[in-house]
């Protein structure tokens, strides 16, 4: 601010510009790089400041006996004449590169690192630049200890030089064992045997033991988790990995109460253990139940309870593979009717780096009561029998509160045919979100989902129970609108089909320290079946702000969000956690 002050005070419009010497780079590319113009404002700090910049880029094209012998910038009422002769001096090229001690990378690969062809011109940052990506190139092969030197040796004059690049590979080194703390890290001492018994013996490769600590730290057992290598100050070739760190409680018990503006009140409990037999296996019981107390004509107090009993078996029969189950129950009450659902999931997943899956197998059986004039009636009482695939790809630099990367998934379900059940379909769900961050304040954020069913047999004509269709609208899809209010109306009155498309973009900016703001716009389309007839008229768009708060637990959001092509009133959500 004050800077941005100082330059309204001080800066001068350039009257005109003299460049002379210059036989090299044109007069508009040293303008671009000065960015001065004729016309534009300029004060004496910024202008003296730029010529460096002028220098090193000289210097970045081998002309590394650069001389700006003039660099003024003369002032009249409150004008400018800038005034700049340059003595270029001589093109300085790399005639020859030879490359000395190498064994385990060929020459053309170092070449191809360096970026180097003959009579290229001298950029003496830049080949130093390449020579860390030599050592780091070695030291994934396991040569921790190679290094590299230059010698520039002049030719049939200065200006023609040849690049003499010397290699010292060092020894391969080697795992020789991964230790750990056995006091404050006692608890989790399985879970170090099952991920570090593939490593020993194995090439040392320093990117290879931060993933390593990384893949046990995200078992979210561990306060801290670090970790040093014993023997590389004394260049041995056997080393030892000695993790060190501190271990959380792994017992624990959480709640949240939540208010969502105007009629809302929702609260969660949960109790668990994340590693028991000290073999990292969790169990958890979580419940969630909210209700609204005034409410428009329709939903009207409705209520809604849900459980779930979680047990998760991370190294199944000793191996990477983890085993996910689940028996979960359901209830959702109003007025106009009572829906209860009893699911039983059980699977595998496993992950690969950046990827993952999971396989998954479910029951569930649902059923919906309705309500007419004091009397209930069984609309429906059907089961769900189905197998699924997920594909997983996240390369987010964190979960929280992501500023670049990538998370995708993609999930395939089968339901009915050989497992039986009253309903059969198909159904694909994608998800995709994009991270983008500027300067680490800034982060634009894309979402795209999309979700279709494909019923077959007994269901392409009946159709497929409500409980298994999409559902659109809310904090997590459309904000702006009733939770669930968008798509064709079904046989309860409320609204779901067959085939979804959603768009999401935000702009989160960090204003200050911990907080931000965020500006975002949202849209999405809810048919009854697929079908090529997508009208831009037939989607709900909807826009608005929010402030949020980063604290270590998570992010504090509060929005405002309005459609812009339906009639609703302003919606306010206040939650814990991004929205996706």
């Amino acid at each position: 601010m004050i800077s941005f002050f100082f330059i309204s005070i001080f800066s001068e419009k350039i009257r005109s510009i003299s460049i002379e010497g210059n036989l090299y780079l044109p007069e508009e590319t040293i303008k671009k790089i000065l960015k001065i113009k004729i016309g534009g404002n300029i004060d004496k700090v910024t202008f003296n400041e730029r010529k460096n910049l002028l220098i090193s880029f000289y210097k970045s094209k081998g002309f590394l006996d650069i001389d700006i012998e003039r660099y003024e910038m003369f002032s009249d009422s409150n004008r400018a004449d800038i005034f700049i002769k340059i003595n270029e001096g001589f093109l300085t090229l790399v005639t020859d590169v030879k490359i000395y001690g190498n064994k385990v990378l060929d020459e053309s690969e170092i070449l191809s690192i360096l970026g180097l062809k003959k009579n290229t011109p001298l950029n003496i940052e830049k080949i130093y630049q390449k020579q860390i990506n030599i050592i780091d190139r070695y030291a994934s092969l396991g040569y921790i200890y190679s290094s590299v030197d230059y010698e520039l040796v002049p030719q049939e004059n200065r200006y023609r030089v040849a690049l003499y690049v010397n290699i010292d590979e060092g020894e391969r080194t080697y795992i020789k064992d991964i230790t750990f703390d056995k006091i404050n890290l006692k608890a989790t001492k399985k879970i170090f045997e099952m991920e570090t018994k593939s490593y020993i013996g194995r090439v040392y490769v320093p990117e290879d033991i931060y993933y390593l600590q990384q893949k046990i730290y995200s078992s979210n057992l561990f306060n801290s988790l670090n970790f040093k290598v014993e023997g590389i100050d004394e260049k041995k070739e056997s080393l030892t990995v000695y993790f060190y760190g501190e271990e959380k409680k792994k017992n624990w018990v959480s709640s949240a109460l939540l208010y969502q503006f105007p009629n809302k009140l929702k609260i969660s409990t949960g109790i668990g253990n994340d590693n028991l037999f000290n073999n990292s296996e969790k169990i958890s019981l979580e419940n969630s139940a909210s209700s609204s107390f005034v409410s428009d004509p329709f939903m009207m107090f409705d209520k809604w309870f849900y459980t779930i009993l979680r047990y998760k078996v991370p190294y199944l029969f000793s191996s990477f593979y983890t085993f996910n189950s689940n028996v979960g129950f359901n209830i959702e009450s109003n007025p106009f009717y009572l829906k209860r659902d009893f699911v039983l999931n059980a699977g595998l997943s496993r992950v690969f780096n950046l990827f993952s899956f999971s396989n998954n197998w479910s029951y569930r059986l649902s059923t919906i009561d309705t309500f007419f004039e004091g009397q209930s009636y069984r609309y429906e009482k059907v089961t769900t029998n189905s197998t699924n695939l997920i594909l997983y790809f996240d390369s987010r630099d964190e979960v929280i509160f992501p500023m670049k990367g990538v998370f995708s998934m993609a999930k395939f379900d089968f339901a009915g045919g050989f497992l039986k059940g009253y309903n059969n379909f198909l159904r694909f769900v994608y998800e995709n979100s994009n991270y983008y961050s500027y300067k680490e304040q800034i982060v634009n954020m894309m979402r795209v989902r999309f979700g279709i069913i494909l019923p077959y047999g007994l269901s392409y004509e009946r159709g497929i129970s409500i409980n298994e269709q999409f559902t659109l609208g809310g904090l997590t899809s459309v904000r702006g609108v009733n939770q669930d209010s968008i798509g064709p109306l079904n046989d309860l009155g409320t609204r779901s089909g067959n085939f979804m498309i959603n768009l999401n973009y935000e702009l989160r900016v960090k204003a200050y320290k911990s907080f931000g703001m965020v500006y975002f716009f949202d849209t999405g389309l809810l048919k009854r079946y697929f079908d090529f007839k997508i009208n831009i008229k037939d989607f709900v768009l909807s826009g608005g702000i929010g402030v949020f708060y980063n604290t270590m637990f998570g992010t504090l959001r509060f929005d405002v969000a309005k459609p812009f092509n339906v009639v609703e009133d302003m919606k306010y959500y206040f939650s814990i956690g991004n929205p996706f």
